[in-house]
């Protein structure tokens, strides 16, 4: 049984809560997934289509939002002022350097019905460049929105036990290749041989556990196959 009153139920749910959400290194399409549903009220049981139960949100750090591949040049954003040769089309990155909440905004307002109540819903979209907040806002905050995407961290966030648990594909000190032409030459602990024909290469590869791995390979001719051989020992 629930603690709070019927009345404090009621309250509850339909009051508007604050949402706050970081869009730092976050892609403009998730993030505004995340707004269009709590903006329409779509998190709440009462949410119908016709009735404006929707909440506010707080997008902080628009300016630092990421694209992924190439879309900061290959996306491209259009509008026409209904004049003669009014038309214009910018590129993600052009558009965001003019102002760094457009495309948070666009994102947002894509996301929304077409319908009478997008305008409505677009007003309670706060966007902040930065995650420099005004005191009114901060009062009214009510829960922050975990990040769609985990942020990778730099090598230098990681501490020194962090690095040292992290599992090693390869050690340095362990292993040792070197492709050597005509002779052979030895490397403190370890042996390495390499042929002088140009047309095979053989690469010997000795672990400091004494295993001794030796692989030969004929270098692929024209209409031939290549086919590993055993070195001879």
């Amino acid at each position: 049984m629930s603690s709070f009153t019927k009345s404090a139920q009621q309250w509850a749910t339909f009051a508007r809560s604050w949402y706050l959400i970081d869009a730092r290194m976050q892609p403009p399409g998730k993030i505004a997934t995340m707004c269009a549903i709590r903006l329409q009220g779509k998190h709440k049981p009462i949410y119908h289509a016709i009735s404006d139960v929707g909440d506010h949100v707080v997008v902080i750090n628009t300016r630092h939002i990421a694209f992924s591949g190439n879309k900061w040049e290959q996306k491209v954003y259009s509008s026409h002022n209904q004049y003669p040769g009014g038309f214009k089309q910018v590129t993600a990155a052009q558009l965001h350097l003019k102002d760094p909440k457009a495309i948070m905004k666009l994102a947002v307002y894509g996301m929304l019905p077409r319908n009478l109540h997008r305008r409505t819903m677009m007003q309670r979209l706060h966007l902040f460049p930065e995650d420099d907040l005004p005191e009114d806002i901060l009062q009214n905050l009510t829960e922050e929105l975990p990040q769609p995407r985990e942020v990778p961290r730099r090598l230098d966030q990681y501490t020194p036990e962090e690095q040292e648990a992290f599992p090693r594909l390869w050690t340095p000190n362990l292993f040792a290749i070197h492709t050597v032409r005509g002779g052979e030459r030895k490397v403190p602990g370890r042996f390495i041989s390499a042929s002088a024909d140009l047309n095979d290469l053989t690469v010997t590869l000795i672990v400091n556990t004494g295993i001794q791995v030796s692989s030969h390979w004929r270098r692929m001719q024209p209409g031939g196959i290549r086919e590993p051989r055993a070195l001879e020992t």
